[in-house]
Order: C-alpha cells, then sequence, then structure tokens
C-alpha cells in the first residue's frame, strides 16, 4: 500500500477502462505473457537417429518402401530388424571397342587360333594380306571370311581386294575308282597324281594316262570323269624271243592296247607302230 493512495481489491475491481473491467485487462495480459515464454523455450534435443522411436515413427515413401530424405535410417526398422535394401548388380557384359584395323586383326586372328586351331601366324598373316589387298589362298579367303562374321567389318575396309586363289581338289573316293573333274585344281593328270599319290613323277604319270586312254592327257572339263587306279610301282616285261617282238604282240601278251603301252613307255612321237620290233631282253613297263 502506497502513503496516500489506498486502493482496496474491490474497488480495483471495479475499476474499467474504455469500459473492460481492469481485472479482465490483467487477466489476458497474464496470458499473453504466458504465450511469448512458452515461444521462448528452448527446444529440445534432436534424439539420436537410431533411437528406436524415431525409427518406428519415420515417414515412409509408399511407393519405394525407403525413407524419405532427411534420416537415412528411417524405414529400416521392422520390429527390431533392420533390412537392407541390396541394389542389383550389374551382369552386362563390357563391349570391346575396336577403333583401329590392328586391333581388329589381332582379336580376329585371337579368335580364329582359339575357336578353329589356325596357328596364329597363319591367321594374322591372312588378316593382314586382306586388310592390305594382298593376294591371299583360298583358305586364307575362308579364314577371313569367318572372322568378318564373327567380329564384323573392320573399321576401316581394304580400298583394294587383290586375288584370291582356287579352292583345293579334294579327295572324293579311294582308289580304285573315278574321280569328277571340279575345276582348277584337279583337272590335269599331275593334279590327280598330286591329289592321290603324293607324287607328280613320270610312274604316276604314265599309270594314269594307261588308265584313261581315251580321255586326251590335256587340261579336262568340269565333270569329266577320271579313273584313279591302286598305286603300284612299274611292272615290266622282258622279250625273251630270240627274233624279237612286234609292239602289237607284245601288248597282246599283258591284255594291254597298243595306245595303253605307248601310254607306259612313252616312246617317241607319242605312239607305237604296231610293226614296230622290240628285240630280244627288251625291258618294256607293260602295268
Amino acid at each position: 500500500m502506497v502513503e496516500g493512495w489506498t486502493v482496496t481489491f474491490k474497488e480495483l475491481a471495479a475499476k474499467k477502462v474504455v469500459g473492460v473491467p481492469v481485472l479482465y485487462l490483467a487477466a489476458a495480459a497474464v496470458i499473453v505473457l504466458a504465450i511469448v515464454a512458452w515461444r521462448m523455450k528452448p527446444s529440445p534435443e534432436p534424439k539420436d537417429p537410431t533411437d528406436q522411436e524415431a525409427l518406428e515413427d519415420a515417414e515412409i515413401d509408399p511407393e519405394t518402401g525407403l525413407a524419405v530424405p532427411g534420416n537415412p535410417y528411417a524405414g529400416l526398422s521392422s520390429n527390431g530388424t533392420v533390412t537392407v535394401v541390396q541394389q542389383p548388380t550389374n551382369t552386362t557384359p563390357e563391349v570391346d571397342t575396336i577403333s583401329t584395323n590392328e586391333e581388329w586383326a589381332k582379336a580376329a586372328a585371337e579368335w580364329l587360333t582359339a575357336t578353329l586351331n589356325v596357328p596364329g601366324s597363319q591367321a594374322i598373316a591372312a588378316l593382314h594380306k586382306y586388310l592390305e589387298g594382298q593376294d591371299r589362298s583360298f583358305q586364307e579367303e575362308e579364314w577371313t571370311n569367318l572372322a568378318i562374321k564373327e567380329k564384323g567389318q573392320p573399321p576401316f575396309a581394304p580400298v583394294i581386294s587383290g586375288t584370291v586363289g582356287n579352292k583345293p581338289a579334294n579327295k572324293q573316293i579311294t582308289p580304285p575308282g573315278y574321280h569328277t573333274v571340279t575345276g582348277p585344281m584337279d583337272d590335269t593328270i599331275g593334279d590327280i597324281a598330286k591329289l592321290y599319290y603324293n607324287n607328280t613323277t613320270d610312274d604316276t604319270y604314265d599309270l594314269l594316262q594307261a588308265a584313261n586312254p581315251s580321255i586326251g592327257d590335256g587340261t579336262w572339263a568340269p565333270g569329266q570323269k577320271v579313273f584313279v587306279p591302286v598305286y603300284h610301282a612299274p611292272i615290266y616285261y622282258t622279250v625273251t624271243a630270240s627274233k624279237g617282238l612286234t609292239a602289237s604282240e607284245v601288248a597282246s601278251k599283258n591284255g594291254i592296247s597298243l595306245v595303253q603301252l605307248a601310254k607306259l613307255n612313252d616312246p617317241k612321237g607319242g605312239a607305237y607302230n604296231p610293226a614296230f620290233r622290240f628285240l630280244k631282253n627288251a625291258r618294256v613297263r607293260v602295268k
């Protein structure tokens, strides 16, 4: 109480300010102060992100099942078990990039060697011949085409192609039997002798010529039938008659024709006159 200014509670309660009782204004002021004090209260320390309650209260994206940004641990709690979402492993093989012809040749040669057992030096040589436009064998061309089929065209295709050898002839029979001519690699006596006897000496030539007296000794056309006998060493007949024997007599005694006798013995001019006489002790090939 202030001296000279005594106010009772009843008198204070009866006072008004702008028509509003003073007690109401005082109560309103207290409420406002309380609100201001509550807003100014320090924020509580954030909870440990691993706290179970924080994990359970985390917000989860319904489409992905993962926690929304802001709490990396949210969504990992499930009744006490933490589940880690594994990312799929990329199993797509890396693709080799070939940017030069040399890289292409190396990769193609290694494939030919590993897959077809082509000797490495021969494989790379064949591919370099192709890339440089050089002449190559039929076999080298086959290797090149197989490499292109597997590895694709080289980065820079060759400007020139070179020539390719003829396809090698293949054995068609086991002698005796007929071989059918297919092309430039099996169309002569020499080709057949090399193919079936691996020998091109006169005795193999004469054997084949005598076995095919009617087809000539030149170049045959594709489709020509050539008889290939079993190879054997030359067989000779010795004239024993004191007066000798004619060519016709020698051929007849050995069951061959006069033409075959000539094919086996290569007389001057390529043929025998039927009356040509072999002297006693003359040695004549008859098979």
